[in-house]
């Protein structure tokens, strides 16, 4: 979009109320909907005319009192039937107080009242449908919209807009039976904390405490404009978990919180000698502007606060809602924040600046670019420091509702794409200030979905929700890798071929050594295929231990692998969440370079049949080695003196049917009679060195080729 456009729409916004993208900003920062009413109620009793009562409207829009101004344009409404403009202006109230359905019908008042004129109602119609959560119904309106309005100026950027919605629209049609949202639990924190204004900024101060910014009122009130010394401010206030709930515990102590200035958004640095948070006042120009500020603890006392100097803060401009990272290349702490500064993407964006403890200086603020900023507006950043991710609030990109939440993984310094987080975290209507836990399952967010506290409409004010997911719960899984010396496949000499005896019970016991360096191999299972994807590897230890941090509801499949190394393949899940701690110590065995033999197999002579000795013979020997290990693939062949090919395929052969009957699968065992009788052909009855060549008879020759990957069933 290029600059001169932006104006336009900008400009074409301002002139019309056109404060839907913009309105949850200025609500969030205290003033949009506080639902402190600028003017007395006195004014009701009076029969002031219609002009007056657009005057007062208008000086309540000037002074962003939109609830007050919405009771001036009813009754000037009222008065005033017949006039064209006041559905599309009552429209736009509506929607800067959030009421979805007041403001979708008069929007679609507008549009019928002259369809020419007020092509654009008919998107914002679309986008107030869309916040009720009526989906079909706004992206038929949304694509008629596209249609309508190809011939206007802006119309490539609405076009644009559109398009994102119905992007939205259709993620949310997806989303809505998506299972995964029943292992997440969304809980309205009780009235000590929610009251009947708006709560936000929620942030941990341990396991069982919490702040957050609040203008403590149980009703609506009312304040006269002159009086301004005596109207209440936000605050920063402390909740302590009581069993399964919270309650809000009184202010939040130190030199924070100011008489008549708000205060909000506040964020520790990751080790706690460090809070950061907003000051705001708003600008003789009716502008919200917050500025950032820091204080730091010394011997367990916070200190008075300072204001961070610019770059950082900017006269005129917003700098709000700081979060804070770290640097490991530099050791320094990183200061994501939100701003309207000059040179954005569009509408709020988040910058970030690194801040140098040590010299207490500030970098240049950098815009986070384009995958994590729209042309619209990014708010409320969350940065998780413990797995590099940075969680913030968009109504640029494509979301179910308004604002939704989104979330973007730094690798190596880069923020990949935003990635939408998804019901029930987001919904329907303005989802902001998500904060996760450092146990990744529980957390707060802050939303103005109904709920039974709301006093002026269904959707009209923000409230602090507790979540917990189980589908975020994290299991760690340890273990030790070890050779097993007490298989019998590790029973050979290195320097002859492998003699097995029917003695193969009687095992010498020897314990596992422990090993080092050796890579474990975890692998994803889709648990209706079957289908195993390589996931995560680690090395073990000097110990020969190995860890993995895994998220819950998956299945998985650890092995070694390892040429000429045979792995006790594990398959496990993660559905077990009273136990978030696995041990799965692991073995393997290194395969033999040498052929197996098995001696006496002895066959009748020129006969190919198994006599009741042979196939006892088989019993305690192959067969029972097949059975003991059921990943092991073999070729097997039958020798003799006779050296006859025909007659050694055929018992081969034989033996092979045999162990299917017995429940081998026949993936499992492979005919290499033929590849042997070549090489007994070949010998002469000296080697180059004149030793005696092996004789082979009545003896069973098999190799090890390979492994089976085994499935849960």
């Amino acid at each position: 979009m290029n600059k001169q456009s932006g104006k336009n729409v900008k400009g074409d916004r301002k002139n019309k109320f056109k404060i839907i993208f913009l309105f949850c900003f200025m609500f969030i920062l205290f003033f949009l909907n506080n639902s402190i009413t600028l003017y007395s109620q006195r004014f009701k009793s009076f029969n002031i005319t219609a002009n007056q009562l657009k005057k007062y409207a208008e000086s309540a829009v000037r002074a962003g009192d939109y609830y007050t101004a919405l009771k001036f344009y009813m009754q000037y409404a009222a008065k005033k039937p017949d006039n064209s403009e006041i559905s599309l202006i009552m429209a736009d109230l509506y929607a800067a107080n959030r009421d979805y359905q007041k403001a979708a019908s008069n929007y679609l008042k507008a549009y019928h009242k002259d369809s020419e004129k007020n092509k654009k109602s008919l998107y914002y119609y679309a986008v107030m449908t869309k916040m009720q959560g009526n989906y079909s119904i706004a992206i038929d309106s949304l694509n008629k919209f596209i249609k309508i309005y190809r011939e206007e100026n802006d119309y490539k950027i609405f076009r644009k807009y559109a398009n994102v919605e119905i992007k939205g629209c259709n993620l949310a049609l997806q989303l809505i039976n998506d299972e995964r949202k029943k292992q997440i639990d969304i809980v309205l924190l009780d009235e000590s904390i929610n009251k009947a204004h708006v709560e936000m900024s929620p942030q941990y101060l341990n396991n069982e405490s919490f702040i957050y910014a609040s203008l403590k009122a149980d009703k609506i009130e009312y304040f006269d404009l002159k009086d301004s010394a005596n109207w209440p401010v936000r605050k920063f206030y402390y909740a302590l978990r009581e069993g399964n709930k919270w309650k809000t515990g009184g202010e939040f102590a130190g030199p924070f919180n100011l008489n008549g200035v708000n205060t909000c958004n506040g964020s520790f640095s990751p080790d706690g000698k460090r809070f950061y948070y907003n000051r705001c006042w708003k600008s003789i120009t009716n502008k919200v502007n917050c500025s950032i500020y820091i204080s730091c603890k010394i011997n367990d006392e916070w200190q008075i606060p300072e204001k961070i100097p610019e770059p950082v803060n900017l006269t005129n401009y917003t700098s709000t809602q700081p979060t804070i990272g770290h640097s490991s290349r530099t050791n320094s702490e990183i200061i994501y924040f939100a701003s309207d500064r000059p040179e954005g993407k569009g509408g709020m964006d988040i910058w970030y600046t690194i801040h140098d403890t040590v010299k207490n200086s500030y970098s240049n603020p950098k815009n986070l670019g384009r995958k994590i900023n729209s042309e619209r507006n990014e708010m409320t950043p969350f940065f998780d420091y413990e797995k590099n991710i940075l969680y913030y609030s968009s109504d640029g990109k494509a979301g179910i509702g308004g604002f939704d939440i989104f979330k973007s993984e730094n690798v190596q310094g880069k923020f990949l794409d935003a990635v939408n987080i998804g019901i029930p975290y987001n919904s329907s209507a303005d989802d902001l200030y998500y904060v996760i836990h450092k146990n990744q399952h529980e957390g707060f967010l802050v939303s103005n979905r109904e709920n039974d506290l709301n006093v002026k409409n269904e959707t009209c004010c923000d409230d602090i929700y507790s979540f917990n997911s189980s589908a975020n719960i994290r299991f760690l899984i340890t273990g030790m890798v070890m050779e097993d010396k007490n298989n019998i496949l590790s029973k050979y000499n290195y320097n002859q071929v492998l003699r097995i005896s029917r003695s193969l019970e009687n095992v010498r016991k020897e314990k596992p050594k422990k090993q080092s360096n050796v890579t474990v191999y975890l692998y994803s299972i889709d648990r209706y295929t079957m289908e195993s994807f390589y996931f995560l590897t680690d090395t073990t230890d000097e110990n020969g231990e190995f860890q993995f941090d895994l998220q819950s509801n998956k299945d998985f499949l650890l092995r070694i692998n390892e040429y000429g190394v045979f792995s006790g393949e594990q398959v496990f899940h993660t559905y077990n969440y009273e136990n978030v701690n696995i041990r799965l110590d692991t073995t393997y065995i290194i395969v033999p370079d040498k052929p197996y033999i098995i001696e006496d197999i002895n066959f009748e002579t020129d006969n190919t049949e198994l006599t009741p000795q042979i196939e006892a013979e088989l019993n305690s020997t192959l067969l029972w080695l097949l059975e003991e290990m059921p990943h092991i693939i073999i070729e097997i062949s039958h020798q003799s003196l006779e050296k006859d090919p025909d007659l050694m395929q055929m018992r081969t052969q034989n033996i092979i049917d045999y162990l299917i009957s017995k429940g081998i699968s026949e993936n499992r065992v492979y005919d290499n009679s033929y590849f042997v009788t070549m090489m007994l052909e070949s010998e002469t009855e000296t080697n180059d060195n004149n030793q005696s060549i092996i004789r082979r008879d009545g003896i069973i020759e098999f190799n090890i080729i390979g492994k089976l990957i085994l499935k849960e069933k």
